[in-house]
């Protein structure tokens, strides 16, 4: 799998002002799963954890769907999740990662998985991790347009308060680097249930260097 390992955590001190960068914030709930980057090329899928490990062998539901729907040939940064009733449920989700094939199988029916996205990281051949996040969304958004479920395309806003309605939120800066050495996107997350902890989030862009570099 390419070397590409999503955006780390630090704390904070509280969430800046919408307009107090520039190219202003973007606003997006902050889901309760596990952090994937996911690439496709064609029928080969990978779906990368944090720490670079492959998950697909635990989430066999989502290899099909992603093979359904996502663009032929891409990279995305998404975030997988269970849902139990009508809220997320991490230690159903947790449950999935089982050393038995048979079980595996058995919980992808039982309790099937969702796959949030929010990046385009790689679209064909071209890399996009040094184009703006008002770009990089705007595709991904069309490359998405048709997705249905188990696959969802998260939505965003500019309006801080009304993602505080929703479990948690993130703010993205919207700027490209001028280096091209990081991703152009900050994320400062807010935990609503967990008094209010923040974090800043900073992805190091790594060279892609398998099929769609």
């Amino acid at each position: 799998m390419p070397p590409l390992r999503p955006m780390l955590a630090r704390s904070v001190k509280g969430v800046p002002a919408a307009d107090s960068v520039d190219g202003g914030l973007v606003f997006e709930p902050k889901w309760d799963g596990f952090r994937a980057i996911v690439f496709r090329d064609g029928d080969e899928v990978v779906i990368g954890s944090r720490s670079t490990k492959e998950l697909g062998r635990y989430f066999p539901d989502l290899e099909t769907a992603i093979r359904d729907q996502l663009p032929d040939r891409c990279v995305v940064d998404a975030e997988i999740v269970t849902v139990v009733g009508d809220r997320l449920d991490f230690d159903t989700l947790s449950q999935r990662i089982h050393p038995a094939a048979s079980r595996v199988d058995e919980l992808a029916g039982r309790t099937p998985a969702s796959l949030v996205v929010f990046d385009l990281l790689a679209l064909d051949d071209e890399s996009l991790l040094d184009r703006p996040l008002a770009e990089r969304r705007d595709r991904l958004e069309r490359a998405l347009a048709e997705v249905r479920a188990p696959v969802h395309l998260t939505r965003t806003t500019h309006d801080a308060a009304v993602e505080r309605l929703s479990d948690g939120q993130l703010a993205q800066l919207d700027h490209r680097r001028v280096d091209h050495v990081q991703r152009g996107r900050v994320l400062v997350a807010t935990h609503e249930l967990r008094l209010q902890q923040l974090a800043v989030h900073r992805h190091r862009l790594l060279q892609l260097v398998d099929r769609l570099g």
